[in-house]
């Protein structure tokens, strides 16, 4: 497992044509990392603003070179999909995203099976937005288990890079989990853990609102 911390993640919703035929909405994204080492095995930081390779990408996407732009895109996934995006873009993004809850819900599933399908389809990585439904200190490591081992098992079939990012704009007034450093901390780590056996798979992303103190 990576442990991975991202503060340079920018969106911005594409403007609708005024064409009568109106394209569907897009978020894109454009996540910038630098690998860092920590002391714990073979997890690793990524810190805000840079670019990141790792070795741990299975997929046919890669990961940048140094100090380059990783661009993505979330879609408006009930008008929209991955291969209709890639035709207009005309490339495949690097990075794909979906927003899930914790605890996962049972009316989600399917839904994150195709995200991950579509994505896999185009050879790009995933990245999974999780918005905890629950209080962060009721997510403890059971919670945690049991979400990850969910995650793990919808993504059986995903051979590119998972990444997991956790409860974003954690510094922020505006979440339900905003502002809640030492929940935040703890449920973080929680999760962490419960990845911490699919053996360098998944990234956990730590994303924080940059224009807030931490």
């Amino acid at each position: 497992m990576n442990v991975a911390i991202l503060g340079g993640l920018r969106s911005m919703r594409t403007a609708r044509s005024s064409h009568p035929v109106a394209r569907p909405a897009v978020w894109l994204l454009v996540a910038l990392f630098l690998l860092l080492a920590l002391p714990t095995g073979p997890a690793h930081a990524v810190g805000t603003a840079h670019a990141v390779g790792t070795a741990h990408a299975a997929g046919n996407a890669a990961y940048p070179g140094e100090g380059k732009p990783l661009l993505g895109a979330v879609l408006e996934w009930g008008e929209d999909s991955a291969q209709a995006f890639a035709e207009r873009l005309g490339a495949a993004p690097a990075l794909l995203g979906h927003e899930i809850s914790l605890p996962i819900r049972s009316g989600e599933e399917e839904d994150i099976r195709q995200f991950l399908l579509q994505a896999s389809s185009l050879g790009s990585h995933a990245m999974l937005t999780v918005q905890p439904s629950i209080p962060l200190d009721q997510v403890d490591r059971a919670q945690a288990e049991a979400f990850a081992a969910k995650v793990q098992s919808l993504a059986s079939d995903f051979h590119g890079q998972l990444l997991i990012r956790f409860a974003p704009d954690m510094n922020a007034s505006w979440t339900e989990w905003g502002q809640q450093p030492l929940q935040y901390k703890a449920a973080f780590r929680n999760v962490a853990e419960g990845f911490k056996t699919d053996d360098g798979e998944t990234v956990m992303v730590w994303q924080p609102y940059l224009g807030l103190p931490l």
